[in-house]
This record gives C-alpha cells, sequence and structure tokens, in this order.
C-alpha cells in the first residue's frame, strides 16, 4: 500500500487507537473514529462510516479489552469483539475496503511454554480470548486479503494500563506513600509498547502483509520482571515481593505462559520491534516528564 492511502481507525480513542492515529498520520490520512462516532455494535451506522470515507484501509482496534469483566459478561464479550467485529469483515468485504484487526496474546492456553507462533493452534482459557479468537475467524474468512496482527500486554503513557498503574506506585512513593508491592511470578509474555506496535503496522501496511501477523516486543518476562526493571530506570526505592497468580483470584484464567514470536514478520524481513527492556528504556526517556 502506497503512502497517502486513507486508513480508518475503530476505536481511536484507545491506547493502541491513538498511537496508530498519531503516528501512521505522518505517512497516510487518517480517519479517526471513537464510540460515539461509529459504535461497532451498530451495524447501520458502521455501514454509513465506512462508505462515507471510503477508506483503503479499517484498522479495528474497538474491543471490549476487560477480561474479568468479558468473563462476567459473555454475551457483551461476544457481541462487541466477535459478532461486530464479522459485521465490519462483512460491509468491508461489500466496499473493496481491507481490514486490520488488531488480536490478543489470549488466544492461546500458556501450555506451549515458549512463545506461540502463527502457525500454533489457539486454544483459549477465558471468554475474552474466545472472543477475540471468534472476530479473528470472522476477519480470516471474510477476505485473504485481510490481516490479523495479535498484540500482548499493551502499554502507553494514556489511558490505565498495569505499566501507567506502577508509575503511579512510583510516583505515591516520593510522596511518602510507599508500601511494599506484590507482584505476580508466574505468568509470562511480551509488553510491548503502543508506538511500537504502530510503527510496525506502517511496515506491514507497506509491504501488504496480509493473514495472522504477530508483532509484539522481543523477549518475555513476568509482571515481576518488568516491576522490578521499571523500579530500576525510575530510581524508585519501592519493595516489590514475588507472589504467585493464585493468590490472587480474578474471574477469568490467564495463560501462563503467552509469549509471542513474530515469525511472520521476521520471514518478511520487516520485523522492527525490539527487546521488551530497550523499548521500555525508550518509552520512560520519552515520557519521562510524566514520571515525577
Amino acid at each position: 500500500m502506497k503512502a497517502g492511502a486513507k486508513l480508518l481507525i475503530t476505536g481511536a480513542d484507545g491506547q493502541l487507537g491513538q498511537a496508530l492515529a498519531r503516528l501512521l498520520d505522518e505517512q497516510f490520512a487518517v480517519v479517526r473514529t471513537n464510540r460515539s462516532a461509529c459504535d461497532i455494535t451498530n451495524p447501520e451506522q458502521v455501514r454509513e462510516v465506512v462508505e462515507d470515507n471510503d477508506p483503503d484501509v479499517v484498522l479495528h482496534c474497538a474491543a471490549w479489552t476487560d477480561v474479568d469483566g468479558c468473563e462476567q459478561d459473555p454475551d457483551t464479550a461476544y457481541r462487541v469483539n466477535g459478532q461486530a467485529t464479522a459485521r465490519l469483515a462483512d460491509i468491508c468485504v461489500k466496499t473493496g475496503t481491507r481490514l486490520v484487526y488488531f488480536s490478543t496474546d489470549f488466544v492461546f492456553d500458556g501450555e506451549k511454554g515458549e512463545p506461540y507462533c502463527e502457525a500454533d493452534q489457539p486454544s483459549p482459557l477465558n471468554v475474552y480470548g474466545r472472543s477475540k479468537l471468534e472476530g479473528e475467524e470472522a476477519v480470516r474468512n471474510a477476505n485473504r486479503d485481510n490481516a490479523i496482527v495479535r498484540v500482548s500486554w499493551l502499554y502507553s503513557a494514556r489511558g490505565r494500563n498495569f505499566l501507567s498503574s506502577m508509575i503511579q506506585r512510583a510516583n505515591n512513593s516520593r510522596a511518602g506513600k510507599s508500601e511494599p508491592i506484590r507482584v505476580v511470578d508466574d505468568q509470562f509474555s511480551s509488553p510491548t509498547w503502543v508506538n511500537e506496535v504502530a510503527r510496525q503496522t506502517a511496515a506491514i501496511l507497506g509491504n501488504d502483509l496480509t493473514g495472522t501477523i504477530h508483532a509484539v516486543a522481543h523477549g518475555a518476562c513476568s509482571r515481576y520482571d518488568m516491576v522490578t526493571r521499571l523500579f530500576d530506570e525510575l530510581g524508585a526505592e519501592l519493595q516489590v515481593e514475588r507472589c504467585r497468580a493464585a493468590e490472587f483470584p480474578q474471574a477469568a484464567q490467564r495463560p501462563a505462559y503467552s509469549a509471542l514470536a513474530n515469525t511472520r514478520l521476521q520471514q518478511a524481513g520487516i520485523d522492527i520491534m525490539r527487546p521488551w527492556d530497550t523499548a521500555l528504556r525508550e518509552f520512560l526517556n520519552q515520557t519521562r516528564a510524566r514520571v515525577r
């Protein structure tokens, strides 16, 4: 796809949507939509938005990503992540629009014990993963030129995510509000900065890569590893204690090891993702003004 092509982003006010809109605007004509402008559960509104804007590609970021919320309300999870995505895929077929759907490492059960590649068979443990997999299948079956981009453990300076909450804890410690932090050390994945995903998406679009694609930071770590590295970088003197996921019961089961391998990107020679700790360091350098 050539520079200057028109992209329409659903969920453009989410952390991934914001990064895509901000960074891809340098190369493409970007149309941003949020829930009020394009409620993906409203088929008529979605059809009108796609037809009126006539994009070359729709980047589908809108989703319900509350893992425990999905477990407690599966009907809504499937309606948003599965059925709405399937209808969007059908609309894109009718308008001749390519669709790029952002999915998740939670489509895997974590039993492999090493990074999953795109050819591995999904087997979700929770409703969130199953609903996202339903969306994947709809996008894949609708058009062979579509793409499914799986990401994992996303973080940014905007919105609510695990990393931003830990930065807030570091800020509180400097204000004299420090308490020991217990962090899970038996769940592993690939923490990925949304800016890295946005830059990689530009490469995917520029090379017309289709099918299922993993786009995550290189390497795997636990939440405990991530927090200790974060506090080291910030110079935060906070006590971090290891704990097991079983000590914090949650509605939805999480995979113990859901790190992904960017096999397709490497085969295509366009893997620009970096090690997770390198990207984390740059993220902190760029957002240092937000860390007091």
